[in-house]
């Protein structure tokens, strides 16, 4: 993973909680690791017993493609011209190509901080990268 976190700028995520999102008051501790190499970790909170993922609520919870991966893919849509040519170029199926563009399109200011960090892309390529995936913002006409 390369960096390591402290776990005092982490919250618990349990509502229930009484450290619920309450930052640096030394509850969570490193659980379980997951995913297919075992790098990922889940924390657990010692006040209440609930685990979470960091992922968790951004648009990376529950993949199990690795985020540079997802970013990349993404960028090439606007290059590609369409979700059908980006999957065969990167082999990666349509209805993959599509949730993930729904998941940014949910985090969009995630997503933008993560093209600029992990991919460098400029601010100028990130524009045309969001107005090509604004159309396919599910809009109100849709069934």
């Amino acid at each position: 993973m390369g960096v390591k976190l402290d776990l005092q700028d982490l919250a618990c995520h349990n509502p229930e909680c009484l450290a619920y999102l309450v930052v640096g008051m030394g509850n969570l501790v490193t659980g379980s690791r997951y995913g297919s190499d075992s790098t990922r970790a889940r924390y657990t909170c010692v006040l209440c017993g609930k685990s979470f993922a960091l992922t968790r609520g951004s648009m990376f919870y529950r993949l199990h493609t690795e985020r540079e991966a997802v970013l990349r893919t993404l960028a090439q849509l606007p290059t590609q011209g369409s979700i059908r040519a980006t999957a065969r170029a990167t082999g990666v199926h349509r209805d993959t190509i599509g949730n993930w563009i729904q998941r940014a399109l949910a985090h969009r200011e995630e997503a933008t901080q993560q093209f600029g960090e992990m991919l460098h892309m400029p601010s100028e390529e990130i524009q045309v990268l969001w107005r090509f995936l604004e159309h396919f913002s599910p809009t109100e006409h849709d069934p």
